[in-house]
């Protein structure tokens, strides 16, 4: 399964490559119109920064973000610091990547801090001092916070507080593997297929995708290995996101769930370095005991370190 999984598509190079860095899963959202959270670590080697994203479980549509780069960590609560954005996005579409307008080089030593919120106030937490990477090394993302809104400009004081849940926001280095859709929607509308956050695709390791349902009755899943990406209307089956399909792997052993955090399963990826690059489009589809699969949208991850 594993050969199939990774080498449907050897074909298929990425003209960029960016990966995320690994996130804890979804636990809850806190909301608060006057106070932002998110993370920060210590660079372990130099890295670029190309792009930044905020989860929105509370469908608001839209989100802010704020990334810096500091010569220290910051100091514990009720302490703060001055810090000034290096880059600052407001406003921007949910589901949709920010480009950073000049990316953002770290050198090891420099550390690196996150904030974002979805819509006026939705932080996306996820459990503390999560153990990520970076480029293949070990970082402890840990919880960075301000007590104001991010404003116009993102410049706020900020501090950490040893044992809190951090905030989820998306970061996106260069040198790495990278995901996304493929601009293929979910037949239903309902059901949908997406990266599981602390699993990116990087070799060495296994990736994740995340199913959810959309509250649709079903008994689990199935994920289709395409070969290639299609947007094609298949009458009396659905919209099909990738064509053509090589292989079909189970996904989960039970119902897939309906909540923003939905059902995982992880593939592992060879520790070979001449997988680097290499793209694989999905689509995942639910077992119904009415008649019809429901499909989700089109994911594909392309392999990174």
């Amino acid at each position: 399964m594993n050969k199939i999984l990774l080498t449907v598509s050897m074909g298929l190079l990425a003209s960029v490559c960016v990966a995320q860095i690994a996130l804890p899963k979804y636990v809850r959202t806190y909301t608060s119109t006057g106070a932002v959270r998110g993370f920060f670590f210590q660079a372990p080697t130099a890295f670029i920064v190309t792009h930044m994203s905020v989860p929105d479980e509370l469908g608001s549509g839209s989100y802010t973000c704020a990334l810096y780069k500091m010569t220290a960590g910051p100091p514990a609560w009720p302490a703060n610091v001055p810090v000034t954005a290096a880059a600052f996005a407001a406003n921007v579409k949910s589901g949709t990547k920010y480009a950073l307008k000049t990316p953002l080089i770290f050198a090891k030593g420099e550390w690196l801090g996150a904030l974002g919120s979805g819509g006026t106030g939705g932080n996306s937490y996820g459990t503390a001092n999560f153990p990520s990477s970076v480029l293949g090394n070990a970082v402890t993302l840990s919880r960075f916070l301000c007590q104001s809104s991010l404003g116009s400009a993102g410049n706020v004081n900020v501090s950490t507080e040893v044992n809190g849940p951090i905030a989820r926001v998306r970061v996106y280095i260069a040198g790495g593997g990278n995901s996304g859709s493929t601009g293929c929607v979910a037949s239903n509308g309902t059901s949908g297929l997406a990266l599981s956050d602390p699993y990116p695709a990087q070799i060495g390791k296994s990736f994740g995708l995340t199913m959810t349902s959309g509250g649709a009755t079903n008994s689990g899943g199935l994920l289709a290995v395409g070969g290639g990406k299609v947007n094609l209307v298949v009458g009396g089956f659905g919209r099909l996101c990738v064509y053509p399909v090589l292989a079909i792997l189970p996904f989960g052993t039970s119902a897939i769930a309906a909540g923003p955090g939905g059902t995982d399963q992880l593939y592992p990826i060879p520790n070979n370095t001449s997988l680097l690059g290499i793209s694989v489009p999905f689509q995942g589809a639910l077992k119904t005991t009415t008649g019809g699969i429901p499909l989700t949208n089109g994911f594909e991850i392309t392999i990174g370190k």
